[in-house]
């Protein structure tokens, strides 16, 4: 799932690369809803490594970075 976030973080640096004229505000949308899964992603996935975790809740917690992580990607346009 790391290298999930970590590519969806590489993708949204390319897009956020390209010349300002190309920017749409559909385009500023997805980048913004990528970033903010993408943020989510990892307070979850962060959150599940906590000592105070059961091992439900660490499975239930890493399901739903994952998620959030695919979700990102899939905005983005990405495959997964």
């Amino acid at each position: 799932m790391r290298r999930l976030i970590t590519s969806v973080r590489a993708q949204t640096s390319v897009v956020h690369a390209l010349p300002s004229n190309r920017y749409t505000k559909d385009r500023i949308k997805t980048l913004n809803a990528a970033h903010k899964l993408t943020e989510r992603a990892e307070v979850l996935l962060a959150k599940s490594q906590a000592d105070f975790q059961t091992h439900g809740g660490r499975k239930r917690l890493i399901a739903m970075a994952d998620e959030k992580a695919r979700e990102a990607a899939l905005k983005l346009g990405m495959r997964v």
